[in-house]
C-alpha cells in the first residue's frame, strides 16, 4: 500500500508540473516571469518520500509557475540561476530540500503587470539567456538613473508595449559590438536625459538585426542624437514618431554616425532641436532612404539643417510625399547637404523663416532636386536654395520664392545647373536677382539646361537683376533654349544684371528678352531693360557669345538703354539681334555711358 501511495504521489506531481508548464510558456516556448509591484510568494509542488511503513522520511519541494519578482533585475537573476537562487534562500535541511522543475530558464517572457516599477542597471551579457521577450502590458518602469538594460551579446532579445521613462535622467537602452537580434515593438522612451551621452534614449554601436517598429521617443536628451545614435550594425526605424527630443551637438531626434539604417513606411519627426546639424536627422555616415509618407515638423537647428543635415560620403535619398513643414535654421531651413550625393525628390514649399536657403543648402557635393521648391520666404539669401560649393542640379519648378538677395537661388559658390522646364516664375528679391543672384566668384556658374525651353517670368528684385543678378566673375552659360519674360528691377537689369569680367554666352538655341522693365519711366530710372552691364570699374568686360543670337523685343528702361545697357565696360556682341520696338529715356536698342 505504501508503494502504491508513493506512485500516486508521484503521479499527481507529473500532473501539476504539465499543467503549470501549460501556463508558463510564452513567446518562442519561453517561460514566462511576472514582475510586478506586490509580487506572490513562489510556488512548489511537495513531494513526500516514505518507507515501507509509510512514515515521511524526506520531502522535496519542486518550484512550479507562476514565478513573480518586483523588478526585471530580479527575474533575470533568478533565471540566470535559479538553482543557487533556491539554494540561497530555502537552504537544504536533513528532512527538505527545494529544486526547481524542467522549465527553460535560457528562454524566459518576463511580463510586467504594474506600472510604478523602478528600472535597473541590467547587462545582459551577465545572464546566460539564449532569448529575452519583455512584454510590457502598456505598463512603464521607471529609469534609475543609468542604462535600464544593455546588451552586448548574440542573445535574441525584443520588447514590445512598454514604457520607458528616464523621470529626466539617463536610461533607456544601449546595444553594443556583438548584439545580436534586437526588436522593439510599440515601445515609449520618454524623459531621458543626458546630455554628455551619445543617444539619449538609445545608443548602438553594433547588432545584425535592430528595429524599432512603432515605436515613439519623447522629450529625450543627448549629446549626439536626442533619442538614437548609431555607430555600427544593421538598424530598421518603421512607422516611428519622434517628438520634442533634443541634441547638445547634432541630430535632435537620431544622430546616424556609422551602420545601416532603414527606414520603413511613415516615421514621424516633430519639434525636434539640436545645437549644431540636423534639427530632427544628421546623417555622418552611409546612404539613408526617407520613404514616402515620412514628415519632418517644426524642427529646428542653431546653425545647419532644420529638418536634415547630410555629411556623409554616401546618398541621401528623399523620396516622393515626404512633407517638410515649418522647420527653421540658421543655413538649410529643411535640408543642408554638406558633402556626398543627395536625391531630393519631394517637394518643400512654404518655409517662413530667418535663414540661408529655405529648402535646400549645399556645401558641397552634389545635389539632384526633382521636386518643386516653392512659396519659400526667408529673410537671408536664396529663398530655396543656396549653393556655397559643390552642384545642384535642379529639376522642379522655382516658384513664389522670396529671400534678400536670389528669390528663388544664391549661388556663392559651385555650380547650379536648372534643367526645368517649368516657369521659374514670380520670385522676388528685396534686393539683387529677384530668381538667381550669383556672388562674385570666378567658379561661381549658373548654367540653364533645360530639356525643352526654359522660362524666366515675372520675378523681381527692389534693386538689380529682375531674373538674374551676376557678380563679377561669375558665369550664365545657356545650353538650351531660353526666354526672359516679364521681369523687372526696381533699379538695373530688368532680367539680368551683370558684373565685370562676367560671362553670358549661349552654347544651344536662342535667349529671348521679351517684355522685361528695368527702373521707371515716368521717374526716369533704370538703366538696362533686358541686361544692365554695371560695375563702374572696368576689368576685361563683358561677352555676351552666341553661334546663333540673343533676341531682344519690347523690353524698357526708365532710363538708359531699353535692350542693353552698360557702364564703363568694355562689351563684345557676337550674334546678338535688338528688335526696334525696345524704348528707353535714351537709346532704345542699346546705350553706354563712362569711358
Amino acid at each position: 500500500m505504501a508503494k502504491m501511495a508513493k506512485m500516486a504521489k508521484k503521479f499527481l506531481f507529473v500532473l501539476t508540473l504539465i499543467f503549470a508548464l501549460s501556463f508558463s510558456a510564452g513567446a518562442w516556448g519561453a517561460t514566462v516571469i511576472t514582475v510586478k509591484t506586490s509580487p506572490a510568494a513562489l510556488q512548489f509542488t511537495k513531494e513526500d518520500e516514505t518507507n515501507d511503513s509509510g512514515d515521511v522520511t524526506f520531502t522535496h519541494y519542486t518550484l512550479t509557475s507562476p514565478y513573480e519578482f518586483s523588478s526585471i533585475k530580479g527575474a533575470l537573476e533568478f533565471a540566470n540561476n535559479p538553482q543557487g537562487y533556491l539554494d540561497t534562500n530555502f537552504p537544504a535541511t536533513d528532512s527538505d530540500d527545494h529544486k526547481v522543475g524542467t522549465d527553460d530558464f535560457s528562454n524566459i517572457e518576463i511580463k510586467l503587470e504594474n506600472d510604478n516599477l523602478l528600472g535597473g542597471a541590467v547587462t545582459l551579457s551577465n545572464y546566460s539567456l539564449s532569448s529575452l521577450l519583455i512584454t510590457g502590458n502598456s505598463h512603464k518602469i521607471t529609469s534609475t538613473g543609468s542604462r535600464d538594460i544593455t546588451l552586448n551579446g548574440s542573445m535574441t532579445f525584443e520588447i514590445n508595449g512598454l514604457t520607458i521613462d528616464g523621470n529626466n535622467s539617463l536610461g533607456g537602452i544601449e546595444l553594443g559590438g556583438s548584439t545580436g537580434s534586437a526588436t522593439f515593438t510599440n515601445v515609449t522612451f520618454q524623459n531621458i536625459k543626458d546630455s554628455s551621452v551619445d543617444g539619449g534614449a538609445v545608443k548602438i554601436s553594433g547588432g545584425s538585426g535592430i528595429t524599432f517598429t512603432g515605436c515613439i521617443f519623447s522629450g529625450c536628451e543627448g549629446n549626439n542624437g536626442g533619442a538614437i545614435y548609431t555607430s555600427n550594425g544593421t538598424i530598421t526605424v518603421d512607422g516611428c514618431t519622434f517628438n520634442t527630443n533634443t541634441a547638445t551637438v547634432d541630430g535632435g531626434a537620431m544622430c546616424i554616425a556609422g551602420g545601416t539604417l532603414t527606414f520603413s513606411n511613415a516615421n514621424i519627426f516633430t519639434s525636434n532641436t539640436a545645437a549644431t546639424n540636423g534639427g530632427a536627422v544628421a546623417v555622418k555616415s552611409g546612404s539613408v532612404t526617407f520613404p514616402s509618407g515620412t514628415e519632418f515638423t517644426t524642427n529646428n537647428n542653431a546653425a545647419n539643417g532644420g529638418a536634415l543635415y547630410s555629411s556623409t560620403a554616401g546618398t541621401v535619398t528623399v523620396e516622393t510625399d515626404v512633407k517638410f513643414t515649418n522647420n527653421t535654421a540658421t543655413n538649410g531651413a529643411t535640408i543642408y547637404i554638406a558633402k556626398g550625393t543627395a536625391n531630393i525628390n519631394s517637394d518643400i514649399t512654404g518655409v517662413n523663416t530667418t535663414t540661408n536657403g529655405g529648402a535646400v543648402y549645399v556645401y558641397d557635393g552634389t545635389v539632384n532636386i526633382n521636386g518643386s521648391l516653392n512659396t519659400n520666404i526667408v529673410s537671408g539669401d536664396g529663398g530655396a536654395i543656396y549653393v556655397a560649393g559643390g552642384t545642384a542640379n535642379v529639376y522642379g519648378s522655382l516658384k513664389s520664392n522670396e529671400a534678400t538677395n536670389g528669390g528663388a537661388v544664391y549661388i556663392a559658390d559651385g555650380t547650379v545647373n536648372i534643367y526645368s522646364s517649368q516657369d521659374i516664375t514670380k520670385n522676388k528679391a528685396s534686393n539683387n536677382g529677384g530668381a538667381v543672384c550669383i556672388a562674385a566668384s570666378d567658379t561661381a556658374t549658373l548654367n540653364l539646361a533645360s530639356s525643352s525651353t526654359g522660362n524666366f517670368s515675372s520675378n523681381s528684385a527692389g534693386k538689380d537683376g529682375g531674373a538674374i543678378y551676376a557678380s563679377s566673375g561669375s558665369k550664365i552659360i545657356f545650353t538650351s533654349e531660353t526666354n526672359f519674360t516679364s521681369n523687372t528691377a526696381t533699379r538695373d537689369g530688368g532680367a539680368i544684371w551683370l558684373g565685370t569680367s562676367s560671362q553670358l554666352s549661349r552654347m544651344t538655341g536662342t535667349v529671348r528678352f521679351n517684355s522685361n522693365m528695368a527702373g521707371s519711366v515716368s521717374n526716369q530710372v533704370g538703366n538696362g531693360g533686358a541686361i544692365c552691364i554695371g560695375d563702374s570699374t572696368v576689368s576685361t568686360g563683358v561677352t555676351l557669345n552666341s553661334d546663333h543670337g540673343f533676341v531682344f523685343n519690347e523690353n524698357t528702361a526708365g532710363a538708359l538703354g531699353g535692350a542693353i545697357y552698360t557702364h564703363s565696360s568694355d562689351i563684345t556682341f557676337d550674334g546678338v539681334t535688338v528688335d526696334y520696338v525696345n524704348t528707353a529715356g535714351v537709346g532704345g536698342g542699346f546705350a553706354a555711358s563712362g569711358s
